[in-house]
């Protein structure tokens, strides 16, 4: 108990929500930049992820279209759709330059290039 003008008083403590101790503006502002800076670290994480996901995606669906495109040309004997097998499916491996070699045969057959009679001309 104190003792004060009016007589004894006794002073009143109460708990602010467990808060003992007070933080200086300084400390508030780097604590929400910390924040913030970790919500964007994770906003970039998650939109790399994506950005790889979709990538791998597109890469594999080409592949096999690719694939189809080959298998396709390998059942074909020429024609004009039977050249755009090639052209889609090419890569540089050299199974296509078998395949390029096989139709440069076709179409190149009796002097005359066959191509020509494909495009009507």
């Amino acid at each position: 108990m104190n003792n004060d003008f009016f007589g004894p008083s006794r002073q009143r403590h109460i708990n602010l929500g467990g808060a003992s101790s007070t933080t200086s503006h300084a400390s508030i502002i780097d604590n929400v930049k910390a924040k913030r800076n970790e919500r964007l670290d994770a906003t970039r994480r998650v939109q790399s992820a994506i950005r790889i996901q979709s990538w791998y995606r597109g890469r594999s669906q080409s592949k096999k279209a690719r694939e189809k495109f080959r298998e396709q040309f390998d059942q074909g004997s020429g024609g004009v759709q039977w050249t755009r097998y090639l052209v889609v499916a090419w890569s540089g491996s050299p199974s296509d330059r078998d395949r390029l070699h096989r139709w440069s045969q076709i179409m190149n057959t009796g002097g005359r290039p066959a191509i020509l009679s494909v495009y009507g001309a």
